[in-house]
């Protein structure tokens, strides 16, 4: 009898466990499809598939002379810029804003005696 009783408990608990996956992953993937769409309601309605993507690519660069750190920088663009060629994306379609520095304070030490 009790080896029937933990059979019972041990299949609620497996049932329980997959309906919990089975939900949670229509809910991942109904979030996931929902931001590839937005609603224009006006005279008429129809879904319209977007043509437009917006894809940030940060590049960092450190060191100690402005221009290296700008020649850095550019190489890493024209890096950037060969890669989105390479995968069909045309260079009048790539938006380059302008670099920004910062100066981060180093902590010198005081010599030693």
């Amino acid at each position: 009898m009790e080896k029937r009783a933990l059979f019972i408990i041990s299949a609620s608990i497996l049932a329980g466990i997959i309906a919990a996956a089975s939900i949670l992953g229509k809910a991942v993937m109904k979030f996931r499809t929902e931001d590839r769409y937005i609603s224009v309601k006006g005279l008429s309605e129809r879904e319209v598939k977007a043509d437009l993507a917006v894809w940030t690519i940060t590049t960092r660069v450190a060191g100690n002379d402005l221009a290296e750190g700008s020649m850095a920088v550019e190489e890493a663009k024209n890096k950037m810029i060969a890669f989105l060629g390479k995968n069909n994306i045309r260079p009048e379609e790539i938006d380059y804003p302008a670099p920004g520095t910062r100066q981060l304070k180093c902590s010198e030490k005081p010599p030693l005696m």
